[in-house]
């Protein structure tokens, strides 16, 4: 049988080989023994967008193309998306990208897409030139990529890259297949400010094939060189403006053969409204051995409408094989944004904590009630009523209406112990007229001691010991006789010392269960009662200051809450941004913040352009009872204006509206 030559697999070698900018005379030097001396043979670019800003993409990427030009990037990628780009390149070969994101909340971001570049059609003949078939020829680079954060300005991120080589046989039939692992590495900063210079500034790198593939191709064992690519970006636009400008540059560098030149590349992006985008650039060639530098202009435009997003771009390429192209790329997107994600998840978290503190506060009034009950009832069955009073109108604070029937069998018990009292004092005092003959002088005095005593029964009642304890002293001084004065006051001073320590051990079980803010009110309530102890009151205040030390995120959290719940906007801002400096990363307490501080500045003011159109909207919506949906329009408004009052009282109104919908459909 005569020996099988391919006809145009030259050609199709040539064409690939042509795109990394070397002949094939070259690809045979000692010099060039990779990927014919020059790049990789997937450097031919993806994405209308990065050749529309002429290349200059490491440090700007925010969709799914960043699995290729910067897994570091990986982390813009703020929704679930799809990246799809083909380009049709000479002599029956395509070149096509796919990739698929999924950015976490919190595990960083997943990606996973082919890059493949094929020939079809290939005519196989004899010696005699008689057709005898045809061949394909392709070569497809399977990328797994992962990018995260570990720090709020740093981004990290690799690729790993499968490729899979499969070319017609030129010594027998079927095709020569070969297979290759590589990797990329990726890093990127962005300066956390919201001022200055480095608002919106990135500095991007990416070292191409750090785990450079090898594999044989025809004859010879060839392994793709490295790339550096290093690119700056900077953002130009306010979050409230509708118009942005983005300036980004790059330049790479083949690592592995002083032949290929450096190239520089120059990108401008003009965006309105987050929705139009016009876009220019400058692919500028250096200066290579025996070739004269050159730079190539490219421009395009792009359209983001309901999370797709359309981009354009004439392209002219610095291989001369390749002719100028119009060139277009889909970025479809899925879901919401991580940050809204994210939103919602901290959202249902602090209202998990608003209900858990309401049901803890419901817990601790109903435990109050019972024990309080059973206190007092011992008390009175024991003969001990001033301790019964005492409990039972503690019990009755908590009657906020003043006829809850859950306390009638507490104001029942009140009226008997106020009996016994009565009688109990006019039994003494009826003992004491016996005994002396100066009944007009007894009852003077039994007045007095009587007034002190209402006094300090009434201090007792409400916990102030010290007073209660003179109001006893100064009823002694007139009678000192009076066992019930005297047993008051034993009483007092019984209960005094218990409640101080019933108060510290009460603190100190709730700093260990995390409590501290609970904890601190127990603190501060015994050293109250421990005034004129030395002793005691040095070693409450060592433990209040110790604690109040260990005040945790929670605390500030909760009083953020309180300020939020009673419409004090600027406390509650002071209180999230004080929040921000145990989490700084926490992206639901910066908009905690961020709404606060904007409903502590907020002023009324006309609502204008797309915020007055999307106001429209929501109103609409919730004229119809679509309040989710209106709610959704008053957001997007809120973005262009988030001081306008207007808007955050439609946000405030829809929000209650939904609530009230959602229980009622709920069955609450």
């Amino acid at each position: 049988m005569k020996k099988i030559k391919i006809k145009l697999v030259t050609l199709s070698l040539f064409l690939l080989l042509c795109m990394t900018g070397q002949t094939l005379a070259q690809a045979g030097d000692d010099n060039y023994g990779e990927w014919g001396g020059t790049t990789d043979i997937f450097d031919y670019p993806v994405g209308a967008r990065a050749m529309a800003l002429g290349g200059a993409y490491v440090s700007v990427v925010n969709d799914p193309y960043a699995l290729y030009w910067n897994p570091a990037a990986l982390e813009n990628v703020q929704r679930v998306g799809f990246g799809i780009y083909h380009t049709n390149l000479p002599m029956s070969t395509d070149y096509n990208y796919f990739s698929f994101t999924y950015p976490t909340l919190s595990f960083g971001t997943f990606s996973a897409g082919i890059l493949r570049i094929s020939t079809g059609d290939i005519q196989l003949t004899e010696d005699d030139a008689a057709i005898i078939g045809e061949a394909n020829s392709s070569r497809s680079l399977f990328m797994f990529g992962y990018g995260f954060r570990p720090f709020p300005w740093l981004y990290m991120g690799t690729n790993f890259k499968i490729e899979r080589t499969s070319l017609p046989n030129y010594e027998g039939n079927g095709n020569f297949n070969e297979s290759a692992l590589g990797a990329d590495m990726g890093l990127m900063f962005k300066p956390q400010t919201r001022e200055g210079f480095f608002r919106d500034f990135a500095v991007g790198f990416n070292i191409q094939n750090f785990l450079q593939r090898q594999q044989r191709v025809i004859e010879k064992l060839d392994k793709t060189p490295r790339n550096f690519l290093f690119g700056l970006s900077k953002g130009f636009g306010s979050d409230q403006g509708s118009s942005h400008f983005l300036v980004a540059y790059q330049m790479d560098i083949n690592g592995n053969n002083d032949h290929v030149p450096t190239f520089h590349h120059f990108g401008l992006e003009y965006d309105f409204n987050k929705s139009l985008f016009l876009r220019l650039g400058y692919d500028y060639r250096g200066e290579q051995a025996n070739e004269a530098s050159g730079g190539k202009v490219t421009y395009g435009m792009g359209v983001s409408l309901f999370g797709v997003q359309l981009d354009y771009s004439y392209w002219t390429p610095r291989y001369d094989v390749l002719s100028n192209s119009h060139r277009i790329s889909l970025v479809y997107n899925v879901g919401k944004t991580r940050k809204q994600r994210l939103d919602e998840l901290q959202t249902a978290e602090l209202e998990r904590f608003k209900q858990e503190v309401e049901r803890q506060r419901q817990y601790e009034r109903r435990e109050t009630i019972v024990k309080g009950m059973e206190q007092a009832q011992l008390f009175y069955e024991n003969g001990d009523f001033p301790r019964a009073y005492s409990a039972t109108n503690r019990v009755l604070a908590l009657d906020e209406t003043g006829n809850d029937p859950e306390f009638s069998k507490a104001r029942t018990l009140l009226a008997d112990i106020n009996t016994a009292i009565e009688q109990q004092r006019n039994t003494e005092f009826n003992k004491e007229l016996v005994r002396t003959r100066e009944e007009a002088e007894l009852k003077r005095k039994q007045q007095q001691v009587k007034e002190h005593y209402q006094k300090a029964l009434a201090f007792f009642e409400t916990e102030d010991y010290t007073e209660a304890m003179r109001e006893c002293d100064r009823a002694l001084e007139i009678d000192a006789n009076s066992d019930l004065v005297r047993e008051l006051r034993k009483t007092v001073e019984e209960d005094l010392k218990k409640k101080i320590t019933v108060l510290v051990t009460r603190a100190n079980s709730l700093e260990q269960s995390g409590r501290q803010y609970d904890a601190i009110q127990y603190y501060n309530q015994a050293i109250q009662l421990a005034n004129g102890n030395e002793k005691l009151e040095g070693l409450i205040d060592s433990k209040l200051r110790k604690l109040e030390r260990r005040l945790s995120r929670d605390e500030t959290l909760r009083r953020a809450n309180e300020y939020e719940i009673a419409k004090e906007w600027d406390k509650a801002a002071d209180m999230y941004k004080e929040a921000l400096k145990f989490e700084p990363n926490n992206e639901s307490l910066r908009q905690k913040y961020d709404d606060m501080y904007a409903r502590a500045n907020a002023t009324t003011g006309k609502l204008t352009g797309n915020a007055k159109d999307l106001y429209s909207q929501g109103f609409r919506a919730f004229n119809n009872g679509e309040y989710e949906e209106a709610l959704k329009f008053y957001e997007q408004a809120r973005e262009e204006q988030p001081f306008n009052k207007t808007l955050l009282r439609a946000i405030d109104v829809a929000k209650e509206r939904l609530r009230a919908k959602q229980s009622a459909g709920s069955g609450k």
